[in-house]
């Protein structure tokens, strides 16, 4: 699975990567901010999975972001960062989408997450995670 996150030209390059793409569709996850809905509708009619990320601020800063986040349909697969065990991440977990973490910086980061229900993360510092001995 290739996850593509088209940064700074989800917009202006969008018909040049969605061309690129096509021909993967069973193998392509778009991920972006998941207060652009927008954005997420031309991915889904384009026949894409979608993965929207979010920040638990969003629930008392930006409520509308945050319900986007949570309730569009056309965003599959939902991103928040920690802490993993706050009321917006029991929210998050209970809306039934697959829900991951990010960006996480260390195994105790990844445990936490996995423990709290994340299905997958997105991860940095690869060289900060010590390997199972």
């Amino acid at each position: 699975v290739v996850v593509f996150d088209p940064k700074y030209s989800a917009s202006t390059y969008m018909a040049e990567y969605l061309e690129m793409l096509a021909p993967y569709k069973d193998r392509v996850i778009l991920k972006f901010s998941g207060d652009s809905s927008w954005l997420f509708v031309e991915w889904k009619r384009a026949g894409l999975v979608t993965w929207g990320y979010g920040y638990q601020a969003w629930r008392t800063d930006s409520p509308d972001a945050w319900t986007s986040l949570l309730t569009d349909p056309s965003k599959d697969i939902i991103s928040l960062h920690g802490p993993y065990s706050s009321e917006a991440w029991a929210e998050a977990i209970a809306v039934g989408k697959p829900l991951t973490a990010h960006i996480l910086a260390s195994r105790t980061e990844f445990d936490s997450a996995v423990t709290a229900g994340a299905v997958g993360a997105m991860v940095s510092a690869i060289g900060d995670w010590t390997p199972d001995v």
